[in-house]
Parts: C-alpha cells; sequence; structure tokens
C-alpha cells in the first residue's frame, strides 16, 4: 500500500509531456465552481483560538455551512503566476461580526481579484500553489472589503482543463463585515482557439539562368561547276555570283571549269540554307539555278 501512494506521490509531480512549442504560462480560462461559507469557525477562533478549536473539534461541518455558486476567470501572467476574478453568489443567513445571525436569508454577494502562485507550472499533473487576493462583499445593506489570504491546489486533467480546489480565509477590513472561511472545488478550461503560427516560408532562390551554348559549325567549302545545257561538258571562265537572302554576295570565275568558294570567304548568312545563283558567259547572261553543285560539306546550319 506504501508503495502504491509512492508511485501516485511521484506521478503528480511529473511533468506532462507536452509539445515544445506549447507555452507554459495558462492562456485565459473560465470556470465554474461550487462553495461554501463558513461564518462560525472564524468567530470560534475569534472566541478561543486555533489550537482550542482544533482541539475540543469545534470546527464546524460542511453540512452546517451555507453553500453558492461561482465563476472563475485565469489568465497566467508567468508559468508560475496566474491572475483570477472570482464572482460568488449565495443565499445565506448572514453572521454579524458580533457572532448574532442577520435573521433571515438573503442574497450574498462577493467579488475577489488576485493571484495564484503556483509552486509548479501548468504541465505539472499536480500544482500546489498559495492565494492572495482581495474582495468586496454586499448583504443587503452591509458591504465591506476584505483581504483572502489561502492555499489550494490545480490538477491538470487535459491540455486544457483544469480542476481547482481552494480553501481562503476572508479577513474582513473594517468592522461592517464579518471573518470567513471559504472552501470550493470547481473546474476550469481555456477559452477562445489557440492561435497557430503561420508556417514559415522558406524562401527558395531563383533557378540559375539557362546555359546557352552556342553550337558551332564547321565552315566547309563549296565547289562549283557549270555544265553547258546541250553537251552536258563543264564550261570554263563563267562568272558565278552566289547571293544570300539578306542581299550578301560572292562572285568568282570558274578555272578549268570548276570553281571553289573557301568558307573563309563564305559570309552570305549563318541561318539559311538557301541561295541564288547568276551565270554569266562573255557576250550573254544567264540567270538561272546551277544545274549542278557538288558540295564537299555543309555550308549553313
Amino acid at each position: 500500500m506504501k508503495r502504491i501512494l509512492l508511485i501516485i506521490v511521484l506521478l503528480s509531480f511529473t511533468p506532462t509531456v507536452w509539445s515544445q512549442s506549447s507555452s507554459l504560462v495558462k492562456k485565459p480560462a473560465i470556470g465554474l465552481h461550487f462553495f461554501y461559507n463558513d461564518f462560525v469557525t472564524p468567530v470560534q477562533i475569534k472566541a478561543a483560538s486555533l489550537g482550542d478549536v482544533l482541539k475540543n473539534k469545534d470546527w464546524n461541518h460542511f453540512n452546517n455551512m451555507e453553500g453558492g455558486f461561482g465563476l472563475d476567470y485565469l489568465q497566467g501572467l508567468t508559468k508560475n503566476i496566474d491572475l483570477v476574478g472570482t464572482l460568488n453568489g449565495s443565499k445565506v443567513d448572514y453572521m454579524l461580526p458580533s457572532g448574532l445571525l442577520y435573521g433571515s436569508p438573503h442574497f450574498l454577494l462577493d467579488i475577489s481579484t488576485g493571484a495564484h502562485l503556483k509552486l509548479l507550472p501548468d504541465n505539472y499533473f499536480f500544482s500546489p500553489f498559495l492565494i492572495a487576493k482581495t474582495g468586496f462583499t454586499a448583504f443587503k445593506n452591509i458591504s465591506g472589503f476584505n483581504f483572502n489570504p489561502g492555499a489550494g491546489v490545480q490538477i491538470c486533467l487535459f491540455k486544457e482543463a483544469f480542476v481547482l480546489t481552494t480553501v481562503e480565509y476572508r479577513t474582513a477590513l473594517g468592522n461592517k463585515t464579518s471573518n470567513a472561511l471559504y472552501y470550493s472545488v470547481g473546474f476550469a478550461t481555456n477559452i477562445g482557439h489557440k492561435k497557430v503560427p503561420p508556417p514559415k516560408v522558406k524562401e527558395v532562390a531563383p533557378p540559375p539562368p539557362p546555359v546557352v551554348t552556342e553550337v558551332v559549325v564547321p565552315a566547309r567549302d563549296i565547289s562549283v561547276t557549270v555544265n553547258d545545257e546541250a553537251t552536258g561538258i563543264p564550261l570554263p571562265y563563267i562568272e558565278v555570283t552566289i547571293s544570300g537572302p539578306d542581299g550578301k554576295r560572292m562572285s568568282g570565275t570558274t578555272n578549268d571549269a570548276e570553281m571553289y568558294f573557301s568558307h573563309s570567304y563564305l559570309l552570305l548568312t549563318t541561318s539559311c540554307r538557301e541561295y541564288s545563283t547568276t551565270s554569266v558567259l562573255p557576250g550573254k547572261i544567264l540567270r538561272n539555278r546551277i544545274s549542278q553543285i557538288r558540295k564537299t560539306g555543309s555550308m549553313w546550319r
């Protein structure tokens, strides 16, 4: 049995595994709780002492107390400090500072605000905390402020839900209101939507410009022969002019019935495969397509 209790205690103080990106500061939360007000025990303590009340077992029982419901608002200031506001309402026969009851039940309003000073952050299943709050009490025409020290325990059920139980001693600031012990147990859960940070967009460097590779086509010589249409015999001393589409020209005269155009002089164009020729005989001009062109290689791409 002792081992089981030891394991439970150790698990209570073991941090709950959450995502590393989760903040340990409590997000805004709202809660509902049930509470009891005990006006009798503080009167007993004031009349005797705390030791005598415990020794004589004069502590008031829950079945003699009057209860009510309340709302809580919590929001983390740091991972170990939560700001808290409480609104309570109950119907009680209020005990006056003199120790006498008012005589009839009426609505009792309690408003308090302060902080929970947690021993452990919210990623622990079990986290005790101290309470430091100030409050305001109103009952019929009786009202006043009070200081509320206390202690409590927070149990983390889920990542965004908590069970809270507290004990406070509400010390009246003045002689209009009475001291009271306050017990509560309740449930709180986060409100609103969790802000998800936008995904980080990794900047992608623009692709490098395409590499333009210049294709160099080796130049070749051209050999031109002008044949007689009747006999088919190559004719010597014929002036031959080669014209490109861009207007560039080359000319020469066949020697021994054949003429060579060297690539170093072929400056017509590098992008066209077609060209026209003009042959000139002594005393007669012939403009036609060469009937036969013998190429020793490709001149253009």
